[in-house]
C-alpha cells in the first residue's frame, strides 16, 4: 500500500520496519472510533435517564435497605 502511494521508495519503504508500525497505528484509529461511538451512545443513554428522572420526580416510591423493603 505504501508503495503504491510512493513508488520511487517502494523498495526501501520496509527496511528497518515490522508489521507491528502498521498495526499499532490502526488500532489506536479503530479503539478511537469505537470511543467515540461508545461516547455518543453513553451521552444519549444519560440525556433519556435524566428525562425519565424528572418525569418521576415527584413520585413516591419505597426504599429497600440490604434488600429488605425499608418501615415508612
Amino acid at each position: 500500500a505504501y508503495g503504491q502511494q510512493c513508488p520511487k521508495a517502494a523498495g526501501i519503504i520496509h527496511l528497518g520496519a515490522t508489521s507491528c508500525y502498521v498495526g499499532d497505528n490502526t488500532d489506536v484509529i479503530i479503539m478511537t472510533e469505537a470511543l467515540q461511538l461508545v461516547k455518543n451512545k453513553l451521552v444519549n443513554v444519560i440525556d433519556e435517564l435524566a428525562k425519565f428522572a424528572m418525569k418521576y420526580k415527584d413520585l413516591p416510591t419505597l426504599a429497600f435497605t440490604h434488600f429488605q423493603p425499608a418501615q415508612p
